[in-house]
């Protein structure tokens, strides 16, 4: 799997670099159940860099409850209308994590800070370029090939 250089990206530019490379109609159901695994691998390499030695690790993962399991509509015109990811902590039971609203916004952790959406923003973008094979407009540390060409380009 690639990884990213130390950098940090705020949700503008994430959101820019997904705007730049998709839209809806290139996402799939199971393309968002991808995702879910990538944020996961991110939420652990977060917890494990630990970016805030003075605090205890945030433990993140999906959320177990049905209720907050991820949520998808496809669209009748092709790909997703909307789609919403949940994840949960060591002190809270649900947050949101990625957020694909019906009016084309997506919404990248808005409850956390600019240390914590750090593994939600890099999922994002390991998604993108790994599994949906895009890397217009990525940072170059992102963009070099994919290590395999498993995965078919939606862009």
């Amino acid at each position: 799997m690639m990884t990213l250089s130390a950098s940090t990206f705020t949700r503008n530019q994430v959101r820019d670099i997904l705007g730049a490379n998709l839209t809806y109609r290139d996402i799939s159901p199971n393309d968002i159940r991808a995702l879910e695994g990538f944020l996961c691998i991110e939420y652990a390499r977060h917890d494990r860099a630990n970016p805030r030695p003075e605090i205890e690790p945030l433990h993140m993962h999906p959320v177990y409850r049905k209720q907050f399991e991820p949520r998808i509509t496809q669209s009748e015109t092709g790909g997703i209308a909307e789609a919403y990811l949940r994840v949960a902590g060591r002190y809270w039971p649900e947050r949101e994590a990625v957020s694909f609203n019906a009016d084309g916004y997506i919404v990248i952790a808005g409850w956390a800070d600019d240390v914590n959406v750090q593994p939600f923003c890099r999922a994002l973008l390991l998604w993108l370029k790994e599994w949906m094979g895009c890397t217009r407009g990525m940072p170059r540390t992102i963009a070099a090939p994919a290590s395999s060409g498993v995965f078919a380009p939606a862009c």
